[in-house]
């Protein structure tokens, strides 16, 4: 039973993924693997900004501060993936950032 739900969550997981790939793809005007790329880049910005929010030993200031490296460094990455057109039709959207407890972090 519990391995149903598990494959089922898995499954749902992968078909978002591959919605987001196939959508990137379509607005960028690209090819699989660049929206892959891109893709595999955002993903792994969200879990490092989770990282840091979920971090205790972090002040709210020492916590901007590395969101802020982790930003740029995702932008790097962007600009090395996107051609002169995409990057001007792929703006990802910043959210504000919070804290785990749902705090805006200054």
């Amino acid at each position: 039973m519990i391995l149903l739900i598990t494959s089922a969550a898995y499954a749902q997981k992968v078909d978002s993924v591959k919605l987001k790939q196939l959508n990137l793809q379509k607005k960028l005007n690209s090819d699989p693997e660049k929206a892959s790329q891109i893709n595999t880049i955002q993903e792994a910005y969200k879990l490092e900004v989770e990282l840091v929010l979920a971090n205790k030993l972090l002040s709210s200031k020492e916590k901007l501060e590395k969101i802020q490296v982790l930003v740029e460094e995702k932008n790097k990455k962007f600009r090395a993936v996107l051609t002169g057109v995409q990057k001007d039709t792929y703006k990802p959207v910043v959210k504000p950032v919070t804290s785990a407890s749902g705090n805006l972090i200054h």
